[in-house]
């Protein structure tokens, strides 16, 4: 078990100034498939007692609401939670010693997430984003400046690891800028060296993140960025029981365009640590299901599924109606599982490693694809 690591997790779906910032389906969703995943033993593995969650009330309760259940000449701001505050508080605690005397530094990892609307400075130029708050308004610039957050945590050395998830819009802004937090500036620039710290962002500078039912999930809504990362971890390097960060960033954007599942969007940005790799372990990866269709093969024919080093992922047979496969699902090897998948109206599904792969098999058939991307003639 990742023992000692930490997640803060924060979902807005609701702000008070609903015309500027229109509900979200995704943001609350997001957060509980961030913590399915941070604390399954198949997962992150965190602890669940150190994962914290900060995300929109979802009872229905409205800014009149707050205001009339108010005490007369009560000055407070009676808007939507979360407010900065919330998300401020919870981090100070976890990063501060109990009398506050200096901060703690652990030998493991912070994650930072957040959903819901975002922008980011229009003319700074590095990745960078804000969450609007539920009090954020046109007079009032309330946000959670997530990359100085998970900046500052570097620079102090506070988490040798920080993973950062903005799925949000980073709407260029030219009159709201990103607010720092009231925190000290690092001063030791030794101890920024060694963390490693590994960044995504729901969409390009001055792009729109999407949420939306995805088909992978069930039709429930959620943000594209947060189902992606979760499916990159799944599927990423085959073969392999740990996925390093640069695995994450190039999955994303082989991928990116069948994750979309047929409805483009604004691709995300993704920022690897400058010095090492960031590994998230699993214990194993999962398969995909690519459609075939039989156009040209003939009776008999064999048919090889290779991968870029042209090992052989999975030899197929055609057999009347059916398939015969025998596949190699480690490196490649021979002499694999056979079993026998039916053709259907011409066509038939079989799962394999994700990755771009080539069919091929005699003088007709050579065909190169994206694993669960579009039909593949055969």
């Amino acid at each position: 078990m990742a023992s000692d690591d930490y997640a803060i997790l924060v979902g807005i779906s609701r702000y008070g100034d609903p015309e500027r910032l229109p509900d979200l389906q995704g943001p609350v969703r997001d957060v509980k498939l961030m913590r399915d995943w941070l604390t399954s033993p198949t997962g992150g593995d965190v602890p669940a007692t150190h994962v914290i969650e900060i995300v929109s009330d979802e009872t229905g309760m409205t800014p009149a609401d707050l205001s009339a259940g108010a005490v007369a000449g009560d000055d407070d701001d009676h808007t939507l939670p979360p407010l900065f505050q919330d998300f401020f508080k919870k981090f100070l605690k976890l990063v501060s010693k109990p009398d506050r005397s200096g901060y703690i530094y652990r030998d493991s990892r912070l994650y930072l997430y957040f959903s819901g609307h975002g922008f980011c400075q229009k003319y700074r130029r590095e990745a960078h984003a804000a969450l609007f708050v539920g009090n954020s308004s046109p007079i009032e610039n309330w946000n959670i400046y997530g990359t100085y957050f998970a900046q500052w945590t570097k620079d102090q050395g506070l988490f040798s690891e920080i993973v950062l998830i903005m799925d949000c819009c980073r709407d260029a802004k030219l009159t709201q800028r990103p607010m720092p937090p009231p925190l000290p500036q690092p001063t030791n620039i030794g101890a920024s060296v060694s963390p490693k710290l590994f960044e995504l962002y729901g969409a390009p500078r001055g792009g729109k993140a999407q949420e939306r039912a995805i088909v992978a999930r069930n039709g429930e809504v959620h943000g594209l960025l947060t189902h992606a990362f979760l499916d990159a971890l799944e599927h990423a390097e085959w073969g392999k029981t740990a996925v390093p960060s640069q695995a994450v960033k190039n999955y994303l954007e082989s991928q990116w365009r069948i994750l979309c599942e047929g409805r483009p969007a604004d691709p995300p940005e993704v920022v690897v640590p400058s010095i090492g790799e960031i590994y998230f372990q699993r214990k194993a990866a999962k398969l995909k299901s690519q459609r075939f269709k039989v156009k040209h093969w003939g009776d008999g024919e064999k048919v090889r599924i290779v991968n870029g080093q042209f090992d052989v992922i999975a030899e197929l047979t055609l057999d009347g109606s059916q398939v015969k496969v025998r596949r190699s699902l480690q490196n490649g090897d021979s002499g694999g599982e056979e079993v026998a998948i039916p053709v259907v109206d011409g066509e038939f599904e079989l799962p394999l490693p994700v990755s771009l792969l080539m069919a091929t098999g005699g003088a007709s058939i050579q065909q190169k694809f994206e694993t669960g991307g579009d039909d593949v003639e055969l």
